[in-house]
């Protein structure tokens, strides 16, 4: 399976390498990273073409900057994706799980209008994501020729198809 972000550290590679060793069945994929600058997304994309991996998009300020494009040759190839954000399955991507960004908009517009009101910031409580959006693309599954189980359809948020 590819990883494909932008300057990808050594501290994160291992966290990341340590979380996908305690996911994978004996004798499954292997992790392997793919660092891309946006020059380079197109011969990276291809080169995990090639090899028939997965991949797994970063979730990195690089990789939403450039959703659209990561989106477009990851369709091209035809690979097998998830990713973080609603846009990359808008653009063809398999499947994505991510924080939803709209209600954290939502929440912070809140906040905000508090302030306006007079609330003190220091006295708003501190929140952390606690939606989570599921996206399935139909129909680049079944252009993949993969069948999605209905169990994972039914837990989807949304289903592109």
């Amino acid at each position: 399976m590819g990883f494909v972000d932008q300057n990808i550290s050594d501290e994160r590679k291992r966290a990341l390498e340590q979380s996908f060793a305690s996911l994978r069945p004996q004798g499954g994929a292997r992790l392997e990273f793919f660092e891309a600058d946006l020059n380079a997304l197109p011969a990276t994309i291809e080169t995990i073409a090639r090899r028939k991996l997965a991949l797994v998009v970063g979730s990195s300020g690089f990789t939403f900057a450039n959703a659209v494009r990561i989106s477009e040759l990851i369709v091209k190839h035809r690979l097998p994706a998830i990713a973080d954000g609603r846009q990359f399955a808008e653009g063809g991507v398999l499947l994505t799980y991510s924080t939803d960004f709209v209600e954290l908009y939502k929440r912070g517009a809140d906040n905000v209008a508090r302030i306006l009101r007079g609330a003190k910031p220091g006295d708003l409580p501190i929140e952390h994501a606690s939606r989570y959006a599921f996206v399935i693309n139909q129909k680049t599954a079944k252009t993949l020729g993969i069948r999605i189980p209905q169990s994972m359809l039914v837990l989807a948020d949304s289903v592109i198809s």
